[in-house]
């Protein structure tokens, strides 16, 4: 089983990696292995018609929605997120809740 070191060589701190979680923007500074980089760039270059199938097949049930039905529930629930986006205090609250709940969800080892 794989972990990792989230601490340093002198003063590890070994974590399960279905413990971990990867947060949207998280800085990476070390140089990214060939073989990821290789299928980002295949994942990433796909055809236009391939992409909406993707989003279409894929996506769409990963939001609890089906081809063909429809779309306003959803639609709805997005502007309004959107909306709350658009406020930077609404942001920033969103935020600091999203950021408490994390850590309390995950506590380390």
């Amino acid at each position: 089983m794989h972990a990792i070191n989230c601490g340093t060589d002198t003063a590890p701190k070994w974590y399960l990696p279905e413990k971990l979680q990867i947060l949207p923007y998280q800085i990476h500074k070390r140089k990214i292995p060939d073989a990821l980089t290789s299928e980002m760039l295949d994942n990433a270059l796909h055809h236009p018609d391939t992409t909406r199938a993707l989003i279409e097949h894929e996506g769409l049930g990963k939001l609890g929605l089906k081809p063909g039905e429809s779309l306003k529930p959803f639609v709805s629930q997005f502007r309004y997120c959107l909306k709350q986006l658009t406020d930077p205090d609404s942001l920033l609250s969103q935020l600091s809740r999203l950021t408490q709940e994390c850590c309390k969800s995950q506590p380390p080892p």
